[in-house]
């Protein structure tokens, strides 16, 4: 009986070291193959934060094409320029802020409590939520690019119509307001995370004590 439970105990660790050595792999810490197994790409159009994106960028869309009709063209591009110039740097901002809290929210995770919660096999909990940094600070980087090319359409002869004017300012306004969402989301989880942390260095301190 004891030798079957050691053989368990074995394999269980067997399978605890090959998915921490599953997701020390380079390959599979790639931010698509990420992507795909925690399918963060949902959290895009069911999450909380993109429903309430969805809505705002309904109506920044409507004042937008409400602008394209009220004033000239040279006007609204102008406009467009100077608030596209705002988001941008608000943006890189951030992005900053995303970058600098994955690395201290990572500094707070001892050795000590992955092994707990991998021994609980919570790892890919924990990897899925890390991700979400990793995530979000893509997406951010993504929207960056969007702006940057929206601001220099804005010096370009291209004729936009009311029907591009909507489509184009709801994708802009969604990228943006989603960025702010799901990263002020991501205190809440940082918060969970140090719960975590502070719960599994007891059980730790506790099992060491007994």
């Amino acid at each position: 009986m004891k030798k079957k439970q050691t053989k368990e105990v074995n394999n269980n660790r067997c399978q605890e070291e090959k998915l921490i050595d599953y997701f020390y792999s380079t390959k599979h810490t790639k931010f698509m193959h990420l992507l795909k197994i925690s399918l963060k790409w949902k959290e895009l159009y069911s999450s909380n934060e993109a429903k309430l994106s969805f809505v705002i960028s309904i109506l920044a869309a409507i004042i937008w094409l409400y602008l394209f009709n009220l004033v000239k063209i040279e006007l609204f591009n102008q406009i467009i320029r100077d608030i596209t110039l705002s988001l941008f740097e608000s943006l890189i901002g951030m992005l900053g802020f995303i970058i600098s809290g994955l690395a201290i929210l990572t500094g707070t995770i001892t050795k000590r409590v992955i092994e707990s919660i991998n021994n609980k096999k919570m790892i890919k909990n924990l990897i899925s939520i890390l991700y979400s940094f990793y995530f979000i600070g893509a997406f951010i980087g993504m929207t960056i690019i969007v702006y940057i090319g929206m601001y220099l359409m804005s010096f370009s002869d291209i004729v936009a119509t009311s029907y591009t004017t909507i489509i184009i300012s709801f994708i802009l306004s969604y990228m943006f307001c989603f960025s702010i969402f799901y990263s002020i989301a991501l205190l809440g989880t940082c918060l969970r995370i140090f719960l975590v942390s502070y719960e599994f260095s007891n059980e730790n301190q506790k099992a060491n004590e007994q």
